[in-house]
Order: structure tokens, then sequence, then C-alpha cells
């Protein structure tokens, strides 16, 4: 009796990768490319929700105003029955109630629809605060190591490969998006033809297969010749909530945080005479203007301002408690931060600026490059482009050589070639 044969579906083996050849391009960012960016930064934060977050709060909300109804209408419905126990006034009222809460609920979808625009605008006004508004020239070089941007001041910043990268092409940009510590590279797409498109997306599809390139973009040698080194160190929780804090407390965020609150102090002072305003304008049996407009005026002086009060008084207790909510805000970050792992870093401090050799990012910055520079007693912290911020905690560096680097970094961080100090 001869057996049946079994037969293995063995794969066919793989066709060879050809190994892809190092690809630069140039192209120019603008100041909407560099708000993308910012924006981007927010989805490697986890706060882009994709619209679900207005209507989760619109499904509360209605869902709010039924049991409320039920509450209040239970009593009439619940002997009679439904047919017999509302009569016609009831359900006016019932509806009278709904349709400005419909309307509530179409002008909040409206204005999730736009949540990106509005993105987009914030940060442009954040970028104008920091004179970050000229268009600036950078160099994408991808190989196999990763992908490395090079700016105008040869600043250069590597992203490595890894699973957490991951390629984004909105309309206009081609945008690479990774862990929310890391960087997100955004690349214009008007100033690459289709030929450079398909390479970048090649690269991202093949990205393994480049291998490490022989001559790396970003090396110590790019530092000079050194002055100081730091021992290996990980960013420890502490390190990053202050890191945070320091963000926070840019001249740009601080003004921007004054603007918002003195807004909408003077929103809360106009609210209750606006819903007064918005009242007269319904009535059919309405005041003429002319005897309305003294009695309304007069009625900032009796009424309006009791209201008004309240509701500083409520804006003056969030100013208070503000600082805890940065705070709270800034831990969840570094918890976040921690989670994704950080990797180890050593800082190389050369004559031309620092190397920062991480696992996570490496990068060089010049001298001229850091744009401010502040020292506290744990902490040396650098501020970079687009507001950034480095923090290098002083236990990572030799203690006899502290108080010479920080005489450094003093002197030379935001300063250009000739000595002159960095006014951007």
């Amino acid at each position: 009796m001869k057996l049946p044969t079994i037969r293995q579906n063995t794969p066919a083996p793989a066709a060879p990768v050809e190994p892809l050849s190092p690809l630069e391009i140039t192209a120019t960012q603008t100041i909407n490319d560099r708000a993308h960016a910012l924006v981007m930064q927010e989805v490697a934060y986890g706060l882009d929700k994709n619209g679900k977050s207005a209507w989760l709060f619109m499904l509360w909300v209605w869902l709010t105003f039924t049991l409320l109804m039920i509450f209040i209408w239970f009593d009439d419905i619940k002997a009679p029955g439904l047919q017999n126990s509302l009569n016609s006034q009831q359900i006016i009222s019932i509806i009278s109630s709904a349709v400005p809460l419909v309307l509530i609920s179409l002008a909040y979808v409206l204005w999730s629809r736009f949540a990106m625009r509005r993105k987009h605008w914030k940060y442009r006004r954040h970028l104008r605060r920091l004179g970050e508004t000229q268009p600036q020239t950078l160099t994408f070089r991808f190989d196999g190591e990763g992908i490395t941007t090079t700016t105008r001041d040869d600043m250069a910043q590597l992203q490595p490969w890894h699973d957490g990268v991951s390629l984004r092409e909105d309309g206009q940009w081609l945008s690479f998006v990774a862990y929310l510590h890391e960087l997100c590279i955004i690349i214009p797409k008007r100033d690459l033809n289709p030929q450079q498109i398909e390479a970048v997306k090649d690269w991202n599809e093949k990205r393994i297969a480049g291998g490490l390139p022989e001559d790396r973009a970003v090396t110590q040698a790019l530092a000079g010749q050194e002055i100081a080194c730091s021992e290996e160190f990980t960013s420890s929780r502490d390190d990053l909530i202050a890191t945070m804090m320091e963000v926070g407390n840019s001249r740009a965020w601080r003004r921007q945080r004054a603007e918002s609150f003195v807004t909408f102090g003077i929103g809360f002072c106009f609210l209750v005479p606006l819903i007064y305003l918005i009242g007269w304008g319904m009535d059919v049996d309405r005041l003429p203007f002319a005897i309305a407009l003294p009695i309304f005026l007069e009625m900032f002086a009796t009424t309006f301002w009791k209201p008004a009060l309240v509701w500083l008084l409520v804006l003056a207790g969030f100013l208070a408690l503000y600082p805890l909510l940065r705070r709270w805000g800034a831990r969840y970050y570094a918890d976040q931060a921690l989670a994704k792992g950080l990797g180890r870093s050593t800082v190389f401090i050369g004559e031309n600026g620092i190397w920062d050799n991480g696992s996570a990012i490496r990068m060089f910055i010049p001298w001229a490059a850091m744009h401010a520079c502040r020292i506290t007693p744990d902490h040396i912290f650098l501020t970079i482009r687009l507001g950034a911020v480095l923090a290098y905690p002083k236990r990572i560096f030799p203690g006899d050589r502290l108080a010479a680097i920080e005489a450094l970094f003093n002197e030379r961080a935001g300063r250009t070639a000739k000595g002159e100090e960095d006014v951007r």
C-alpha cells in the first residue's frame, strides 16, 4: 500500500534586496512648515484624536441632557404615561431647551473640524514670538543609519531608524513622526520633484536595506578639539520634568499665556451682557433701541459687574493653580517618555560645539545654534531651534571641571563665530 505524499509549502527564497544608495535632498522650510512640525509633535505626544474627542464630548452632553430631562419630568410621566402626561407647553419647554443645545452641538462640531488650522495659527504666532520667521534651507540625508537633518548654521541631527518611526503624507508635507522625545522631520513637497518624493517613500519602505554608511553624517569630529566629556547617562524623571518646565518658562510661552488669560478675562466680563443682548434681539416684544440702550448701560453698574467679578475670581483661582497644572502635565510627559525608553547618552564638548551621542537621537549643536543658555543648581538648559530645550544634569560632568564648563556655556552659547550674540 502506497502512503500518501505530504507536501510542505516551503516559502520561496526572498529576492535579494538591492542596497540603497544614500539620498540627499534640499528643501526650504517656511514658518508654515515649522508650525506643522510642532503640530506633528503633538501627534507624537498622543494628542491626535482624529476628531473622536469632539464626538465623545457631544455624546456625553446629550446623554446628560436626556438624563436631566428624565429627572425633571419623571413624576409627570410615570403615573399617566408619556402620551397623556406632557402638555403642549411642557413639550415646547423641552424643545426650547434642546434647540440651543443643537446649535451649540453643531457649532462645536464645526469648530472641531478646523482644529488643525487653529493649531497651525497658534504655532505660527508662537514662532513669531521666537523670531523663527525667515525661510531656512535644510538638507535631509537618508541612509541606512537614519535621517540626518542639517540646518544653515551647521547643526546636524540624526533620527535613527526604528519601528516607531512612521511616515505620514499630507497634502503639502512628508512627515516622519517618531516617539514623543524624538524628532519630527517635516519635508515640504513643493520643493521636491516626483522622483524625489518616490525616493523618500522607497527609503521608508526599505530603510534597513541601505546598511550602515561608511561616512556617517554626525560624528564626534564635528565638535572639534575636546574640552570636556560627560559620563554615560540616562535622563531621570526629574530631569524630564525640569525640561518641560523650562520650555514653558520661555518668554514666548509666557507671553502667550498672558494674552490667553487677558482674553478670557475680558470675555468673562462681557459674557452676561452678551446673553442679555441676544435675549433682547430675540424678543419679539423688545423695547426700542433708544429706550433699551440707556437701561443696558445702567445695568453695567448695577447687575453685570457681579457675575463678571465671580468669573474673574474663578480665573484668579485658576491662575493660582496653573503652576500645579503645568507640573502635572510635565510629569505626564516624563512618564510617557520613560515608558517609550530614552536610551543612554554621552555629551562631548568641543571647540566648535557639543556632540550629543545618544541611542535615541545623535546630534551636533554648534555654539551659534544655541539660542539661549540657563544654568540652575542642578541642570544646564540649552534652547535651540523651534524653542526646543536640551537639559543636561550637572551630575554627568566631572566635578573638578564643572565651574569651567558653566563658564564656557555662559560665554559661548548663542554666540556667532564673530562673538556676536544671537538675537533670533
